[in-house]
This record gives C-alpha cells, sequence and structure tokens, in this order.
C-alpha cells in the first residue's frame, strides 16, 4: 500500500517476511469472526468489510464481507495465487524449516461505506498496555513449516500450517522485546476500529480493488 496504514502491518514488517473476535484453527482457509468494540456505533456507518493485501503497490481485496450488528464474518480464501507469494527470509539465529515455503501476509482489514473507505480494523489486547501489547495478524503460507530461534530481543515459535495462520505478536515494553507465535494468548484479543484506539488510519490511494493482474 503506498499511503494506507493498516496497523497489522506493522507486526507483518516485524515478523521480517518478504511480504471478542476469533478463528478457526490454522491452516487452509480461515474463518473469522469478529464482535468490534463499540461496533453498534458504527453498524450505519460502514456496510463492508474488506480483507487487504498490497501487490507493487497496488491494493488487492481477497476477500469481503459484510458489517452488520457490530460485526463481521470473513473467509480468507484456502488458496492464493502464486503471483502474491514471497520467500520466506529471516534474521540470523532463526530457523526455518522448510527453506522452500513461500509466503504472503495480509496487509489489514478495511471498513468501507458504500466503496468509500471509512476505517482499519485490528485485533488487539491493550488490558496490560503500556506494559505489553498483543495483537494478531494473518500469514498464508504453501506449505507446512516451522519458524523457531532468536535474534536480537526478538523470537520466534511459530507451527504454521499449508493455508492461513493467525501470528501473535506479543511486545513487552519494559523488556523490549518481542515474541511471535502461532500459540494463541490465554488473555483476549478484541477488534478495534483504528480510530477508537487514536492509532492513524489513512484512506488507500484508491478503492482497493479485486485480484485480477
Amino acid at each position: 500500500m503506498k499511503k494506507s496504514i493498516f496497523f497489522a502491518a506493522i507486526l507483518i514488517a516485524a515478523l521480517g517476511f518478504t511480504g471478542c473476535g476469533g478463528s478457526d484453527k490454522n491452516g487452509g482457509s480461515l474463518k473469522i469472526t469478529a464482535k468490534v468494540e463499540n461496533g453498534a456505533n458504527y453498524n450505519n456507518l460502514v456496510d463492508e468489510v474488506r480483507a487487504v493485501q498490497s501487490v507493487s503497490g497496488d491494493d488487492i481485496t481477497i476477500a469481503t464481507a459484510p458489517y452488520k450488528n457490530g460485526g463481521f464474518k470473513i473467509t480468507l480464501p484456502e488458496k492464493i495465487d502464486e503471483r502474491l507469494l514471497r520467500p520466506t527470509i529471516m534474521p540470523t539465529g532463526v530457523t526455518v524449516s522448510n527453506t522452500n515455503v513461500k509466503t504472503t501476509a495480509l496487509y489489514g482489514f478495511g471498513a468501507y461505506k458504500s466503496n468509500i473507505f471509512v476505517d482499519a480494523l485490528v485485533q488487539f489486547n491493550v488490558e496490560l498496555y503500556p506494559q505489553e501489547l498483543t495483537l494478531a495478524a494473518y500469514l498464508y503460507v504453501d506449505a507446512d513449516v516451522k519458524i523457531t530461534g532468536a535474534h536480537a530481543l526478538e523470537t520466534y515459535d511459530c507451527d504454521l500450517k499449508k493455508g492461513w495462520n493467525t501470528v501473535y505478536g506479543i511486545q513487552n515494553f519494559i523488556a523490549r522485546s518481542m515474541k511471535y507465535t502461532t500459540k494463541k494468548p490465554k488473555i483476549d484479543l478484541k477488534w478495534y476500529f483504528a480510530d477508537d484506539l487514536g492509532l492513524v488510519s489513512s484512506a488507500p490511494s484508491k478503492n482497493a480493488k479485486p485480484f485480477n493482474f
């Protein structure tokens, strides 16, 4: 994305991959059911949620769902076009069990009204902030792979299954450390509109279009 900022992209970038709501088990397609905090306030302001990726600076929509009753249900597709996939590159000290695996990361969820961008939707646990913050992001891999190890203050404990996976980023501000894991935290993560958390949420440079090269 050239100008849009979906906050979950911070986790994606930090992961080093080139490239109260919940979700079903990792692998294959991924069904996400989200009840958004204060979501009813947006019932008349939002009518659609789009799962968005970025290709060569263009916003690409890979899945959509209606927004109603303060939330949404969306399914990320089981298969992703190979042109969206990139090699997995990790820092020194981090082991990738299958070096041939390719990945793509979802850049975020956009809320729209009549095809006009309204805000970004993010999935966080903010109860322990400012000591600790946990957020969720979504990563697709074209084969099973384990990513484990440590680099500087970052640790990785990811057991990824072919298809979509939820990756949790746990940032400890006191230790200045970051952990990435596919193990669901014991604490609940909730969905928010970015504006409600005071996060920057600029509109995409143009309306996200369906995937079509």
